[in-house]
């Protein structure tokens, strides 16, 4: 009998661990409506929602801030284009993480010096993670003329960037300029090179 309920506890903990659908994908089939109520903004010249929570305290009590988050939903114009969620949360990547390696989906994993970026497909969309290291440090200094007392306090962490793309391209008023910008540049003969046409 112990045996089985500890079984059965085990399937259920296993079961509320890890989500079952892709992480934050559920935002892409919200209406507009539903966005607002869950207090996202609209960005009219973007075609955007977005909606942010910033951990003031974290700043103020110099620890680490693992409770801001950003999430930017843009559209085109057949719908989402992409979904972007930057985060501070290492359990928010871990769960992340941790659906892939449940579901068995194949990733690639790619390692720089700065970052190491995650990619794989999964509910035929195409999803990137991202993590970065930020390197912060507090230097406080007080003393007087015979005397100096200096404390330094780390409040590294890393930052997270999720990105799952549609396959749709983005669309809005932003973007129609941009791109008559970059047009006007090509054909102005002052096109921006990359180090890529060098090589």
């Amino acid at each position: 009998m112990k045996k089985a309920l500890f079984s059965l506890l085990l399937l259920l903990f296993a079961a509320q661990v890890y989500p079952q659908d892709l992480p934050f994908s559920k935002l892409l089939n919200m209406s507009a409506q539903e966005l607002i109520q869950q207090n996202f903004t609209y960005k009219f010249n973007k075609n955007r929602y977005v909606l942010s929570k910033t951990d003031v305290w974290a700043e103020l009590l110099e620890t680490t801030d693992t409770k801001s988050y950003s999430i930017v939903l843009q559209y085109g114009d057949a719908g989402p284009a992409w979904l972007r969620v930057q985060f501070t949360s290492p359990r928010a990547y871990h769960n992340i993480m941790g659906y892939v390696l449940d579901n068995g989906i194949e990733y690639r994993e790619t390692v720089s010096e700065r970052q190491v970026k995650v990619s794989f497909e999964a509910d035929g969309y195409g999803v990137e993670l991202y993590r970065v290291p930020v390197n912060r440090y507090r230097t406080y200094t007080a003393g007087s003329d015979n005397w100096a007392y200096s404390r330094t306090t780390d409040i590294s962490h890393e930052q997270f960037t999720y990105v799952i793309s549609t396959g749709n391209p983005a669309a809005s008023k932003w973007h129609a300029r941009k791109q008559k910008k970059q047009q006007r540049r090509q054909n102005s003969g002052r096109k921006a090179r990359s180090i890529t046409e060098y090589m």
